[in-house]
C-alpha cells in the first residue's frame, strides 16, 4: 500500500510539472491576444488596425472606471452626467406640437382590434401606426400601454414579427403602439416618379446620418422624437393608463427602444430584442446604422451598459440571440456589468436577460418573453405567456394612407425638408455670431478644427495629358 501510495505522489508531482510546463511553453509561445486584437480584422500596421487598438484602450478605461465606481456613490453621478452627454450627443429635441391625430380605419378580430393611425411628430411630418387594443370584454380598461419601435423591415409595422407583438400584446390586456421609422413603412422619403422609394432602411439612414452631423445634430434624435411623440399619442387614448408603459422593440427598433428608455421617464420598463451589446465590439466588428453610432461616444465612454444602468432601478430585460451578427459574448459582458450595477442598489431581480439559440429574430420566443416581462412589471401578473397562431393583416388592411405612403398627404414634408430648416438656423446663428465677434484667432481656429489649410500654402498641381496613351496622365 505505501508502495502504491509512493508512486500517486510521483505521478501527481509529475502531472503538476508537465502543467507548470505546458504553461510557461504557452506563455512564452502563444501569447493570448486582447478582445481587440482578436475581433480586429484589419491588416497588421494599417490605420483600421490603429483604430481597433483604440477601442482596446477605451474599453479598458471603460471597465476601470466601473470597478473603481461600482462600490462608491461616484459611479452613480457618473451616468448622471452621461445622460446629459448623451443628450448632448444627439443635439437640441424640438418643442412639441399638435399631433393632429386621425384613426383611419378599424379592424376587429378575435380577441382585439386594431386602428389604423397616423399622426404628426413636427408639423406636417407624418407617422403612420397601428394601435392594438384588447377586447374590453376580456380585459378592463385602464390598460398599460406598450410602444413598439420597428426594425429595420421595409413593411415595418406591417411586417409580420411586429404585427404579431401588437396582437400578441393585445390577447394579454395590453394596448400596443407599433409605429413606421423614417424610410420605412409608409414613411419613405424620398420617392421616384412612380412614387417608388429611391432608398430605404439602412441605405436612406446613413445618407440622412450625414447630412446631421455636418448640421452638428445626429440622426437618432429624429428618431427619438418621432418615438416620445408616440408616446404622446398612445397616452392620449382614455383606455390606457399613463402611469403603467412600457417599449420593446427589435435588432433598430431595439436600438430605439434603448434609447427612448433613457430619455424619457414615463416608460416604467423595457425589453430591447438583438441589439444591447458593446459599441467596442461593434466599432470593430459592424457599426450599424447612422442612428446607432453617436459620435464622440467610444471617446466619451457611453456604451451600451450605460444605456441601461442609468435607468436603474426600472426593470429591463435583454432579449439576445445566440448567433446574431451583434455577439452574444459582447452581449453577456454587458449584461454582467448591469446586473452587478442593480444587485449594488438592492434590485437584482429587476435585470433578465433571454438567450434564444436563434439568428437576428423577433420570433415568438422573443415576443412571448417581452409580453411575460410586461405583465410582470405593468399588470403585476406573473404568468406564462404563449402565443396563439395569429392571423396577420395583409397590406391593404394595415396601410394607413390611400396609396401607402405619407408623402402623398397634401403639405407632406420629408426629413430633408427638416434639414433644410436646421441648415438655415446654423446660417442665421453663424451670421450672428461672426458679426458680433471681431477675434483675429477665429479663422485660425477653424482652419485647425477642419484641418483645412489656405490656398496660397498649397503648391500647384499641373496634370499633362499623355498623349501616346489617351485617357491617362502624369502629375507635376
Amino acid at each position: 500500500m505505501r508502495y502504491y501510495a509512493h508512486i500517486r505522489i510521483i505521478r501527481h508531482v509529475f502531472h503538476a510539472g508537465m502543467l507548470l510546463c505546458v504553461s510557461g511553453l504557452l506563455k512564452a509561445q502563444v501569447p493570448v491576444p486582447s478582445l481587440w486584437e482578436m475581433e480586429s480584422g484589419a491588416a497588421a500596421g494599417s490605420f483600421s488596425r490603429h483604430l481597433d487598438s483604440l477601442t482596446g484602450v477605451f474599453q479598458q478605461i471603460w471597465a476601470d472606471e466601473f470597478e473603481n465606481g461600482i462600490d462608491k456613490a461616484a459611479l452613480q453621478s457618473k451616468l448622471e452626467s452621461k445622460r446629459q452627454l448623451f443628450l448632448d450627443l444627439i443635439g437640441p429635441l424640438p418643442e412639441k406640437t399638435p399631433l393632429n391625430a386621425k384613426v383611419a380605419a378599424r379592424i376587429d378580430k378575435e380577441g382585439y382590434s386594431v386602428e389604423k393611425v397616423i399622426f404628426e411628430s413636427r408639423p406636417s411630418f407624418y407617422v403612420t401606426a397601428l394601435y392594438f387594443q384588447p377586447d374590453p370584454r376580456e380585459f378592463e380598461p385602464p390598460y398599460p400601454g406598450v410602444l413598439v419601435p420597428c426594425g429595420h423591415s421595409e413593411a415595418a409595422k406591417g411586417h409580420d414579427e411586429y404585427q404579431a407583438m401588437g396582437a400578441l400584446c393585445a390577447l394579454n390586456g395590453l394596448s400596443a403602439l407599433v409605429f413606421d421609422p423614417v424610410d420605412q413603412g409608409e414613411r419613405h422619403q424620398l420617392l421616384d416618379e412612380k412614387g417608388l422609394p429611391l432608398n430605404w432602411g439602412t441605405r436612406s439612414h446613413n445618407l440622412e446620418g450625414i447630412r446631421a452631423n455636418l448640421l452638428g445634430r445626429h440622426l437618432a434624435s429624429y428618431f427619438i422624437w418621432d418615438g416620445i411623440r408616440a408616446l404622446d399619442y398612445l397616452v392620449t387614448r382614455k383606455e390606457v393608463d399613463p402611469e403603467r408603459l412600457g417599449i420593446s422593440g427589435n435588432s433598430g427598433g431595439g436600438t430605439q427602444a434603448s434609447y427612448l428608455f433613457m430619455v424619457d421617464e414615463r416608460l416604467k420598463v423595457a425589453a430591447p430584442s438583438c441589439y444591447i451589446h458593446t459599441i467596442f465590439s461593434q466599432a470593430r466588428l459592424e457599426m450599424g446604422d447612422a442612428e446607432q453610432n453617436l459620435f464622440g461616444q467610444i471617446r466619451d465612454g457611453l456604451d451600451h451598459a450605460d444605456y441601461v444602468m442609468m435607468n436603474a432601478p426600472r426593470p429591463h430585460k435583454t432579449l439576445a440571440a445566440t448567433h446574431d451578427f451583434f455577439r452574444i459574448y459582447a452581449t453577456w459582458d454587458t449584461y454582467r456589468y448591469v446586473k452587478r450595477y442593480y444587485t449594488s442598489l438592492g434590485y437584482s431581480e429587476r435585470v433578465d436577460i433571454l438567450e434564444n439559440n436563434a439568428g437576428h429574430n423577433y420570433n415568438r420566443q422573443q415576443r412571448e418573453a417581452a409580453v411575460q416581462w410586461m405583465l410582470r412589471w405593468l399588470s403585476g401578473r406573473d404568468e406564462e405567456v404563449r402565443e396563439p397562431d395569429i392571423e396577420l393583416l395583409n397590406p391593404e388592411e394595415y396601410t394607413v394612407t390611400s396609396v401607402g405612403s405619407v408623402m402623398e398627404v397634401p403639405g407632406a414634408r420629408t426629413i430633408n425638408d427638416l434639414f433644410m430648416d436646421d441648415m438655415e438656423d446654423a446660417r442665421m446663428r453663424r451670421q450672428r455670431f461672426l458679426g458680433n465677434t471681431d477675434d483675429p484667432g477665429l479663422k485660425e481656429m477653424i482652419r485647425e478644427l477642419t484641418g483645412m489649410n489656405y490656398l496660397s500654402d498649397i503648391p500647384p498641381v499641373v496634370i499633362l495629358e499623355n498623349t501616346d496613351q489617351p485617357g491617362s496622365c502624369t502629375r507635376f
